[in-house]
């Protein structure tokens, strides 16, 4: 029993030696040798971070499996394996910026009332906008597009409603939650991993190993930018809900100057501010600059920013069956006349129409549309002023040539 309990402390002496050694060992000098612990406390609750989360914030870094150097190949990989064993540790210490705007919903009103007075029914708007805290983002000589407080979202409806004769409305939520989330933990995760980057930079002073660094720094810092805009564009769609009203003057009713002729119910239901096509059938995936917020998992394509600039897509019947040089022209010739200027477009596969609205500072709205045999995928995009055309159009033109 002596020789034993000898043995047995002895045992327990060079476990307890093995287990310090491993506890303080230096941080490794090399850069590829460091990765575990570098970047062990980049980690996230496993509750909200998806798998290959961590090789798609690295890819085209140099610094994932696969890349032409090989350094740092596990990088990416130690991420998601450590992931659910630290997530929780790590997530406790921070708070989800989400917290401080409330639930992640978009809210979106469309009214079209017809009014006694447009000028005046303009004032009473926009007096009763400013009362609950909102503003005006744009206004024509029809359209007027409001932003108000979410809290007053609801009670500045109703109110507008009771202005005129209600001739179409409707209400859209955006639920925007996963989406927020998975932006705050990629840009939890890339500032995270760039202030270590510039840690690990102090204490090398290997140039190839600094140069590679500091190229990883450039790119955290553009992948922090993007993601910083898009989550700015966000927070205020969440925290302004946009109303849009078209008003609708009373001596109009029985003249002819409505779109109810237009032979192709498609053509003159859409509208720049209004919702007419609400289903997408065929794949439609564009890349936009970050501060557009994309809301992709809808039933049709919706991305807008903070600013105004709305993309939207969704699918109609070609009927009758035509190609895109015959519905570009029908889109010429019928709604031509509802704006001061029409500009035909090609744009690859896609086809289309720029419009200039009438108004003194006016609004552009392009128009494009690709054939797909029996259905036609239309794509709308609203530039509610000039900067937004000259900020946006050639943009969306390049990637709507590059669609498949």
């Amino acid at each position: 029993m002596k020789y034993f309990c000898v043995l047995l402390s002895a045992l327990l002496f060079f476990v307890f030696m093995a287990c310090s050694e491993g506890r303080f060992e230096p941080m490794a000098k090399s850069f590829s040798q460091s990765n575990d612990d570098f970047y062990a406390g980049d980690m996230v609750e496993d509750r909200a971070l998806k798998p290959g989360m961590a090789s798609e914030l690295f890819k085209g870094s140099g610094l994932v499996p696969g890349a032409p150097d090989g350094e740092g190949a596990q990088l990416a990989e130690n991420n998601d394996k450590l992931a659910k064993e630290l997530g929780k540790e790590e997530s406790s210490k921070l708070k989800d910026p989400a917290d401080t705007i409330g639930d992640k919903k978009i809210y979106t009103g469309y009214q079209k009332l017809r009014v006694a007075d447009v000028e005046v029914s303009k004032d009473l708007i926009i007096k009763k906008t400013e009362e609950l805290g909102g503003y005006v983002e744009s206004l024509f000589s029809t359209y007027i597009v409001l932003r108000v407080p979410k809290a007053s979202f609801s009670d500045c409806f109703e109110a507008f409603l009771k202005l005129g004769e209600v001739l179409n409305k409707s209400v859209q939520t955006f639920d925007v939650s996963e989406y927020f989330q998975d932006l705050s933990l990629r840009l939890d995760i890339a500032s995270r991993a760039r202030a270590r980057l510039y840690v690990l930079l102090e204490k090398t002073n290997d140039v190839v190993e600094r140069l590679r660094i500091l190229k990883e720094i450039n790119r955290l810092s553009e992948e922090i930018e993007g993601i910083t805009l898009r989550l700015d564009s966000l927070k205020q769609l969440i925290a302004y809900s946009k109303i849009t009203l078209e008003l609708v003057p009373r001596l109009t009713e029985n003249t002819s100057d409505t779109k109810s002729s237009i032979p192709f119910e498609w053509i003159a239901m859409i509208d720049a501010f209004h919702v007419s096509i609400p289903k997408l059938e065929n794949v439609f995936k564009i890349e936009l600059s970050a501060d557009f917020a994309v809301f992709d998992e809808q039933e049709y394509f919706h991305a807008e920013t903070a600013q105004g600039t709305v993309v939207r897509a969704g699918t109609v019947k070609n009927f009758p069956k035509g190609d895109k040089g015959f519905w570009v022209e029908a889109l010429y010739y019928h709604l031509g006349p509802y704006y001061s200027k029409a500009e035909r477009q090609e744009l690859g596969k896609f086809g289309g129409v720029l419009f200039s609205s009438k108004d003194r500072e006016p609004f552009y709205y392009l128009v494009a549309l690709r054939v797909f045999d029996k259905k036609l995928q239309v794509v709308e995009v609203l530039m509610p002023d000039e900067k937004a055309r000259e900020k946006y159009f050639n943009q969306i033109a390049t990637v709507l040539k590059e669609v498949k």
